[in-house]
Formats: C-alpha cells, structure tokens, sequence
C-alpha cells in the first residue's frame, strides 16, 4: 500500500513536467516482476520463482537516447530499490522503444542485504500517447557470499503513463489511405 501511494506522489509532483522524449520527459509505471533464482541454490526458502507485485517505477529522460529509471518491487520474500540508465538507440519518439539497461539494486531477502550490479535489455510498446506496456529482462550480478541470495535473473512487466502527451506515429493499420 506504501508502494502505492508513492506512486501516485510522483505523479502528482511530475504532472507539471512532460514525458520520455526531447519534448516530455517523465514516465511513470506500475506493474509486476519475477526473480528467476537457481533450482540449484537453496534461496528464500527454496522458492525457484518469486513474484513481486505491484512494481512502481519513474523514469525521466535526459538527451541523446539516455534515461535515469528509479523503481521498487516488493513481496513477502523479496524486495528491491533500483537505479538504472536506459539507452534507447534514439527511437525515443516512436511507437516501438527497445533499451539496454545497467544499474544496480539493493535487494533484500530474510536475513541478507546485498548490492547488485545490473544489466539487461527491454522495451515498450506505446498504446496511445500517453499509455505504454513494457517489458524488461535483468541480471542480477550479486557479490553476496550468502546463500539466502545469490546472482539471478529478473523479469518486469507493466503499463506505464506519460505525464504529458507524446508524439504517436499512427501505424499503417489506422491510417486512412
């Protein structure tokens, strides 16, 4: 519930701004995540996939394709603060938007706090021009010599919400010829 009411915070604050291009900049997004952990390590309990929900995320774009990503997923289990650049190859205006990420997390599992060192790749898929689904693949790189979290993959799935209305490309199929 804390989650929530931060997320609606940020939209309040970012509001005034604009959204995830040269012309609007912020981009805010809710959704859901699932940390893949190794069958072989007996992490949380022996728990091979751990679902986190909700997962609230802004991100706020810069220039030249770079973003700065901020977000938070939580279960009972699992909980993770991350920070993150996105690098979009320049195809922040249009309709189809894939990204490489590194960043890094704080992850907390029962008894064990570790930093990790992330890498991964994602993309969003823009509805409207204001309402976006996107998808990310992370690697979680952890240092930690605990056996309660070891390195792991993460998947993200969510909407997300430009705080001012973008540019939309119209596709071929709603396009009147």
């Amino acid at each position: 519930m804390k989650f929530i009411k931060i997320f609606f915070l940020l939209l309040i604050i970012g509001h005034q701004a604009n959204a995830q291009s040269e012309q609007n900049r912020w981009v805010v997004g809710v959704g859901f995540g699932v940390a893949k952990l190794l069958s072989a390590d007996p992490t949380l309990s022996g728990e091979q996939f751990n679902f986190q929900a909700p997962k609230i995320n802004a991100t706020r774009y810069f220039f030249y394709g770079l973003s700065l990503d901020a977000s938070a997923e939580i279960s009972s289990s699992y909980l993770t603060i991350d920070g993150s650049v996105k690098y979009d190859f320049g195809t922040s205006n249009n309709n189809f938007v894939p990204y490489v990420v590194v960043g890094s997390s704080l992850v907390i599992v029962p008894e064990t706090r570790a930093l990790t060192l992330n890498i991964g790749g994602g993309a969003t898929f823009w509805l409207s021009n204001r309402f976006g689904l996107n998808g990310q693949v992370t690697y979680k790189n952890s240092s930690s010599k605990s056996l309660s979290l070891r390195s792991h993959n993460y998947f993200s799935l969510g909407v997300i919400y430009s705080l001012e209305p973008r540019s939309f490309v119209s596709r071929l199929w709603d396009r009147n010829n």
